[in-house]
């Protein structure tokens, strides 16, 4: 099998994406993995990614943002979310469930229009710099085909529709343009090929065909115009304009004879066209508080229209007397519908909510009988444009010993303000419903250097303290909570001399069960840290010389349940090559050291390693760079407590410049279940099902052993 990509298609990762603990696994099936985007303007929001599936697949993309578009193939509902980049979900409509996601690049930003051609999705939008564009989509696979691109007058693409063997495009400038577009080599057509407005004929935000003309709706004009068009010759035939009031057209549908304008009014309305003279044959008028309709979609009986109110409201037409049959009324916090689209006997539409969502509806009654809802996997509450994070940590309930909680536990930097005004935040994700806490300030007001070398560490004691410790250059702060995360105070940080890279925190063994332990470089030497709770201090042993200074971790810990235990691994210079030497830590200032996982080869410049024990014992050690190539990602294991191991064994399929490994326990209810799972960062961050690792033995239902990663930066 080969590798999975976890984070988004289009986000640039940078190193600190993959940052201390961000792999949980809570069952045999369901991990998260935390990450921080980083290609856009503020460079910084939090995200996770989530398999259920035991890490064949990941919904890798948060859908948060409002759904804009629909359309049906006949067996799945496809959604466009406005949001950047551009994201179009798959929807069964038997279930409810996404099925799958297609994701934009960095440039191909929202989705304001769907169309179906019978065999692609066409999904369009607009790039980074406005001008339109319309991407193809195999629903097969969601992944892109081909991209249309607009001209630098063709600006915002608010409307598609499939007609004659072409795809039509409306844009959103000035003047209007209508352009038809080969779907088979995704350019624009032959001459004659664009429509273009005449004077004050603005903003293209509805087409429709009849099978034999394309008819734009403009939303600018006023009154409201419905232009008829002759695909042929890309020119004006007839031309609808609306009654005084009746602003702006923003939804069109057609159902046999007639052509049906929803018109920006207060109340709605939505006006019958006959095709042969575009002229008015009647018109609905919405009762008081249906207001700014936007959508609208037809079937055999009816035409339907619905309204950006809060809630949501979808009105079923009568087209034979022009009057209202039933309405639907979305529930509390369901609002302002965008789009409608109909798949079998139901009708589908997308509303303005955070996460978005699809209430499904059934005609008869036009009440909700399911619903879709997007997922909001974004830590942070902060919009993306006011919120630059830097330098997260996470720590899972069930890594400390002994504990039976459900939290993921998250902290990072907020540099919103300046690196004079650095906030540290925490926030809490519960895994048995996916619901985030509170978002908390731990300290704000710090100074800090440079903001992308803040690095953090976090764990949770084994009697139930939560311990942050953060640095930046030379200065290092530390806090504590005895309130389950609620409220949280300094308290004296280690004194470390040119700390570098990430600090691994873990669980103390010691006799005050509050106590805990840190793994951190100090130049060219790793030492452990040993925090005394009770006393409010620090002890620091030197571990090993690691022979070289680097802004990065060559090291990792992990906790060993059955005799809490710190086992480190660290990766020193020998000569010009490098070992991977590893050590317990039975106490605060007592270590022993185990046999080399390798010792004195080449290929292990620039990786990192990560460690992870499972419920009964054995050690496993995954790193980048084997003999023979630099980039691979692979993993030795030790049965006896790290006296002797295994040969190495490749994780990856086809790794590229890996710098960042994982290794992670998908913990399972019964012991069928259980695999080793590893992933690490490119560009992206990738994961392999296929080459993840069953493991024989059984583990104690509800116990979860941390992992280790490491970053280079």
């Amino acid at each position: 099998m080969s590798d999975v990509q976890i984070s988004p298609t289009g986000w640039t990762s940078l190193a600190t994406s993959l940052a201390n603990r961000s792999c949980v696994w809570v069952t045999d099936q369901i991990g998260y993995v935390f990450f921080y985007r980083s290609d856009d303007a503020t460079r910084g929001s939090l995200w996770f990614a989530k398999t259920t599936d035991g890490g064949q697949t990941w919904t890798k993309m948060p859908i948060e943002g409002q759904i804009r578009a629909l359309v049906s193939d006949g067996t799945y509902i496809y959604a466009g979310i406005s949001q950047a980049p551009a994201v179009v979900v798959k929807i069964d409509p038997a279930t409810m469930n996404s099925v799958d996601v297609w994701v934009g690049t960095a440039s191909q930003q929202y989705v304001a229009a769907l169309a179906w051609d019978g065999t692609y999705v066409y999904a369009g939008g607009n790039n980074a710099s406005g001008v339109a564009i319309v991407v193809q989509i195999n629903p097969a696979t969601m992944a892109t085909v081909a991209t249309w691109t607009g001209t630098a007058a063709q600006l915002y693409c608010q409307a598609v529709v499939a007609s004659g063997g072409f795809i039509f495009a409306g844009t959103s400038d000035i003047p209007a343009h209508v352009i038809k577009i080969n779907p088979a080599t995704m350019t624009t057509a032959g001459a004659p090929n664009t429509w273009t407005g005449a004077a004050g004929q603005d903003n293209c935000f509805a087409l429709a065909s009849d099978g034999t003309y394309i008819y734009a709706g403009l939303l600018n004009p006023i009154p409201a115009q419905v232009v008829q068009i002759n695909p042929a010759t890309m020119a004006t035939v007839l031309t609808w304009t609306g009654a005084a009031g009746q602003t702006g057209c923003s939804a069109l549908t057609y159902k046999s004879p007639y052509i049906y304008a929803v018109v920006v009014t207060n109340p709605a309305q939505v006006v019958q066209i006959t095709t042969a003279t575009m002229v008015t044959n009647a018109t609905w008028v919405g009762a008081a508080g249906q207001t700014t309709p936007w959508a609208a979609v037809s079937d055999a009986s009816y035409v339907y229209t619905g309204t950006r109110t809060s809630p949501a409201q979808v009105t079923q037409i009568d087209p034979a007397t022009m009057t209202t049959v039933l309405t639907w009324t979305g529930a509390t916090g369901q609002n302002k519908c965008f789009a409608l689209t109909i798949n079998g006997a139901a009708i589908y539409t997308g509303l303005d909510t955070s996460p978005g969502q699809v209430p499904q509806i059934d005609p008869a009654t036009m009440t909700t009988t399911a619903t879709w809802t997007g997922h909001n996997q974004k830590v942070n509450s902060e919009a993306v444009a006011s919120n630059t994070a830097y330098a997260f940590s996470c720590w899972f309930d069930k890594w400390t010993p002994g504990d039976a909680g459900t939290k993921i536990h998250i902290s990072w930097m907020d540099v919103s303000g300046g690196t004079s005004a650095a906030i540290v935040k925490y926030r809490a994700l519960d895994t048995s419903n996916d619901t985030f806490g509170s978002q908390i300030t731990v300290a704000s007001g710090l100074s800090i250097s440079v903001a992308a070398s803040s690095v953090s560490g976090i764990t949770k004691a084994r009697g139930g303290y939560l311990y942050i410790l953060r640095r930046n250059d030379g200065s290092n702060t530390f806090y504590r909570s005895i309130t389950s995360g609620a409220t949280w105070s300094g308290r004296i940080a280690p004194t470390v001399t040119n700390p570098t890279a990430q600090p691994c925190l873990t669980p103390g063994n010691e006799a005050d069960n509050q106590d805990i332990y840190g793994v951190w470089a100090e130049g060219a030497s790793l030492k452990l840290q040993f925090y005394d709770d009770s006393a409010n201090t620090w002890t620091t042993t030197t571990i090993v010389a690691l022979g070289e200074t680097l802004s990065a971790d060559i090291w990792a810990a992990s906790t060993r349940k059955s005799d809490n235990h710190t086992i480190v691994v660290a990766r020193v210079v020998n000569g010009a090559n490098k070992d991977l030497k590893i050590y317990d830590v039975s106490a605060g200032t007592t270590f022993t050291t185990l046999t080399d996982v390798y010792t004195n080869e080449a290929n292990h410049g620039n990786s990192g390693v990560g460690i992870l024990i499972t419920p009964t014992g054995t050690i496993y050690v995954d790193y980048a760079g084997i003999v023979g190539t630099t980039t691979a990602v692979a993993y030795k294991k030790s049965t006896d407590g790290g006296v002797t191991w295994s040969s190495v064994t490749r994780l990856d399929t086809a790794a590229a410049a890996s710098t960042v490994v994982e290794l992670a326990l998908n913990q399972p209810p019964a012991p069928a279940g259980a695999r080793l799972y590893g992933m690490w960062q490119e560009t992206l961050v990738k994961g392999n099902y296929g080459n993840s690792v069953p493991l024989v033995a059984a583990a104690p239902a509800g116990s979860i052993v941390p992992l280790s990663p490491v970053f280079l930066g």
